[in-house]
């Protein structure tokens, strides 16, 4: 392959090459791209298999009194296994690749490995699948702020994907899967009429809380504080940083909307409930 296509695909200054850019650089170069396409097919394929599974064998009968409610479960389930996939992986990567050189504390930008490579992959695809789930099913209205964070993130992933940089970034994101496999489970136990008095769902209820913390807002500010010393420093292309930082910024916001949410429906709400 010519490593010289291959450069063109990145659109980032590089005034000053480092060492830790060099090694990106080959990193980039000794990776076959073509096939991520074909990666992202089965990926998407996966999902909407599940999806059918889910339908005809995995659907409760409390989920079946609407076409909603029966399309909400099967939603919930497929976000549900991305979650915990995604999720496991990322903790398992981030932590498998702390000795990487450069690690993604010390150069998110161009951090590189091919699992995290393959797991920004693998979510773009699942979010290309809900989105079209969403679309196809004729939910948007009630999933408005759903459909803004996955095209957000389609266009900040897809600009990684084929740019091959900002890597780093992508994975730190990703940690928050595991927190959303928790929040689609109080989603799930909800639905199936699961108690919100008992002590167990008040558990599972901090358990989420902290975990969203620890695992989306905390990542996700590391992202958006980064964005900025990187154009400063010349680093990264004005597109990129005009259309990133929106990104990351709406991401963020829909974030600490979602937390705030959380707070309000299972801790002040539960409270009020009681007295």
């Amino acid at each position: 392959m010519d490593s010289g296509k291959e450069r063109v695909n990145t659109v980032f200054i590089r005034n000053k090459m480092s060492d830790d850019d060099i090694g990106h650089e080959q990193g980039v170069r000794d990776f076959e791209f073509w096939y991520t396409y074909i990666f992202f097919a089965l990926v998407v394929i996966f999902f909407a298999v599940t999806n059918r599974l889910i339908k005809h064998y995995g659907t409760p009968k409390s989920s079946s009194s609407s076409v909603y409610d029966s399309w909400l479960w099967r939603n919930l389930s497929v976000s549900l296994l991305h979650g915990l996939l995604v999720g496991i992986w990322s903790i398992m990567s981030f932590f498998d690749h702390l000795e990487d050189s450069p690690t993604i504390y010390e150069d998110p930008l161009y951090y590189f490995n091919t699992s995290s490579y393959l797991m920004m992959i693998a979510s773009t695809a699942y979010f290309f699948y809900d989105a079209m789930d969403i679309v196809l099913s004729r939910v948007i209205k009630k999933n408005v702020e759903i459909i803004i964070h996955h095209f957000v993130i389609l266009f900040s992933f897809g600009y990684y994907w084929h740019a091959k940089v900002g890597i780093g970034y992508a994975h730190l994101s990703l940690l928050a899967e595991f927190s959303s496999f928790l929040l689609h489970a109080r989603k799930l136990t909800r639905i199936i009429g699961y108690s919100s008095d008992s002590l167990q769902y008040h558990i599972f209820s901090i358990v989420n809380l902290v975990s969203f913390f620890i695992l989306r807002l905390i990542p996700l500010s590391i992202v958006v504080s980064n964005i900025y010393p990187e154009y400063f420093l010349m680093r990264v292309h004005l597109f990129y940083f005009t259309t990133l930082s929106i990104s990351a910024i709406i991401i963020w916001i829909i974030n600490i909307g979602f937390f705030l949410k959380l707070i309000r429906t299972d801790f002040i709400r539960l409270k009020q409930k009681r007295k």
